[in-house]
């Protein structure tokens, strides 16, 4: 295991409870949108069919410091709702970044992070996104 959350393989699991959750393996990007809420880009890709969402973006999106990284912001998502990302993995995440690992949210991860924000920005960023990037992102063919 390393890493942020470490290096899952099958086997390794997260105690939850009674439940045992596992980080997502992710395969490599099907596709990538970068919808743009007022001046903040949302990077969106689309892995084994799901819309995944950079952390770092969707704490901007949301007015949220992201100055120390997304860790702080991230880690009370369950373990299936986020993962990070090497380059190696997912170069198109990194077009134009010298970072080298991305954390990565599902669709009901970011729902939490909107959830859980009290920043006047949250609204209109949940409305956008169910409005806007979902309907976008879902029905590509």
């Amino acid at each position: 295991m390393g890493g942020l959350w470490g290096t899952y393989r099958d086997g390794d699991s997260l105690e939850m409870g009674r439940n045992k959750m596992r980080p997502p393996v992710l395969e490599q990007a099907e596709e990538l949108f970068i919808p743009l809420f007022t001046d903040r880009q949302l990077r969106t890709a689309i892995i084994d069919g799901e819309p995944w969402f950079v952390a770092a973006d969707a704490c901007r999106c949301l007015g949220l410091d992201t100055t120390k990284g997304t860790h702080q912001t991230v880690r009370k998502l369950d373990a299936d709702e986020k993962c990070v990302v090497t380059k190696d993995q997912h170069p198109v995440l990194f077009t134009g970044s010298f970072a080298h690992t991305s954390t990565l949210i599902s669709r009901p991860g970011l729902f939490k992070l909107i959830q859980r924000s009290n920043k006047p920005e949250a609204k209109e960023f949940d409305r956008w996104v169910r409005h806007e990037v979902l309907p976008q992102v879902m029905d590509k063919p």
